[in-house]
């Protein structure tokens, strides 16, 4: 049985996707006139987005769902279980403990959410679990039945990203299986850094007890006392950990690639992100604005800067920064990171580079290099006889490589989440490379190199799985919630807990901020 998806149906259920949670928080979370105003306005914003783009997502262009389909829906399926997250299968990844207990809070507490014992309230980009806890809530689901709501949820956004995948590649029937492959067990060739490590220092073992070793991440290091982890979050490690923040990053990345000649829109598919990720946000802005600043300069003499001026700041872009920038702005300052980052408190670790330029020693340069060619280097060197005129190749690498230089906050996550959107999109170039060798059927050396180099990159993905269950298996049960903090002992909520165990999540002095007095709904 095939089934037909209409393009148009399938991109206005993207931008719902991404747009219904950001509602909820609107309303949730708001006083009711604030709340009301704001998701007028991104509301308007989001069909003023559709009308734009009509032209490119038609009535008559389809996604012909045949049989093939079906087998990938059967891998997304597994392929989402085995990532422990939902308490069904394999382990908890490192994170995991600290996102349930905010999920079900949502679920058992009103909105916004606040705890009396620590006097504190939630302040978290927790906008991906609004739906499920709403529903959650609504049909008085206990732990397991909440878990099955987050899953579908998060399935739902896995089938969205696949499907945006396929229209943007075009892939063959036959093909949809291996594209799905591909994309899911996409890596760096993390097992030749192993090696290396191995051969130059002690090597680790592949696969641990614990799924927060990381093992399979050779750049994972401490240089002269101080950190220096260089990490690429794969497929399955966004999936397991920081499945909050990937499926925006995801489905507004692809979004910008479909519309990435679109600049009156720019805007409004990243800010989308700012909700679920800020982070996630910066990386698909920076490439945003690359691109918008490589399209003025090749524009004609007779294109004025005024013209591009005015796509910039259409009507859906000024929409969607009025309605979604202030108001998170705000919630996010409430944040105990966010603070000490706004007033740049002395000796509390924050900054923006992640490391002062005098930590860049011998080895922190070398293990830097290693990095950038086992992550990317490799694979951008195959690509770049057909992408060095493609302008959003060299702003995706750009943004590669000076990430890992800057932080936001006191740890590596910059890095680990601005760098999402940009391999997505190399990842990208990487199928479409591949497609057009299969329907070519031209094959050079340099492809086979490719197709080697993403079969041992297989294989950390496959190490990372088979480490969450072989943590269950040695703990002798089917998914094992492994609490890494065993004196914070989170009991799956925050109510009983004191602010300063749970300062990346809450804020023990809201009352007398602007968010609290003037719009968070009492």
């Amino acid at each position: 049985m095939t089934i037909t998806i209409k393009q148009n149906s399938l991109y206005k259920g993207c931008v719902l996707y991404l747009v219904i949670p950001i509602l909820f928080f609107f309303m949730g979370w708001l006083k009711f006139g604030v709340g009301l105003f704001l998701s007028a306005l991104l509301l308007s914003a989001s069909i003023l987005f559709l009308y734009k783009v009509k032209d490119i997502i038609k009535n008559d262009n389809y996604v012909i769902v045949s049989k093939e389909y079906y087998i990938t829906f059967i891998i997304l399926f597994l392929f989402l279980l085995s990532t422990g997250n939902t308490g069904f299968v394999g382990s908890w990844g490192v994170d995991i403990p600290w996102r349930n207990a905010i999920y079900q809070d949502l679920i058992r507490q009103s909105w916004p959410v606040m705890y009396e014992y620590s006097h504190s309230m939630l302040c978290y980009y927790m906008t991906f679990w609004l739906v499920p806890a709403a529903v959650s809530s609504w049909l008085y689901l206990g732990e397991f039945g909440s878990n099955i709501v987050l899953f579908l949820w998060m399935y739902i956004g896995l089938l969205l990203i696949f499907f945006l995948l396929c229209d943007l590649l075009k892939p063959k029937k036959e093909y949809v299986v291996l594209i799905t492959i591909l994309f899911l067990f996409f890596s760096g060739i993390n097992t030749f850094g192993l090696i290396l490590k191995g051969i130059l220092f002690k090597p680790d073992p592949l696969i641990a007890d614990l799924p927060a070793r990381t093992g399979w991440a050779f750049s994972s290091w401490h240089i002269s006392g101080v950190r220096a982890v260089y990490i690429i979050r794969t497929i399955y490690l966004c999936l397991a950990d920081i499945y909050n923040q990937f499926f925006a990053i995801a489905i507004a990345t692809l979004l910008f690639l479909k519309f990435r000649y679109k600049t009156d829109i720019f805007a409004f598919v990243g800010f989308l992100v700012l909700p679920y990720s800020p982070i996630g946000c910066i990386g698909i802005l920076v490439i945003e604005i690359l691109e918008y600043i490589v399209f003025v300069f090749q524009s004609k003499e007779s294109e004025s800067f005024k013209s591009y001026w005015g796509q910039i700041f259409s009507s859906v872009n000024v929409l969607a920064l009025f309605a979604i920038v202030p108001i998170f702005y705000q919630y996010y300052s409430l944040n105990f990171n966010a603070v000490n980052l706004l007033t740049e408190k002395a000796g509390a670790g924050f900054g923006f580079l992640y490391v002062p330029l005098s930590q860049y020693n011998t080895l922190r340069i070398s293990l830097l290099i290693v990095y950038y060619y086992l992550y990317f280097g490799i694979y951008a060197r195959l690509l770049y006889k057909d992408l060095k005129k493609e302008s959003l190749y060299w702003n995706i690498l750009f943004c590669l490589i000076i990430f890992p230089f800057f932080k936001i906050g006191s740890g590596e996550d910059f890095n680990f989440n601005a760098t999402i959107s940009p391999y997505l999109i190399l990842l990208f170039f990487i199928l479409k490379h591949l497609l057009n060798v299969l329907d070519t059927h031209c094959i050079k050396k340099k492809d086979l190199v490719l197709v080697f180099c993403l079969s041992i990159a297989m294989l950390t993905p496959i190490i990372q799985i088979s480490t969450s269950l072989r943590c269950a298996y040695l703990n002798n049960t089917i998914c094992y919630k492994w609490t890494p903090w065993s004196d914070s002992l989170l009991q799956d909520s925050f109510v009983d807990k004191r602010a300063s165990e749970l300062r990346n999540f809450v804020t023990d002095n809201y009352e007398n901020h602007l968010f609290y007095k003037y719009l968070a709904k009492k």
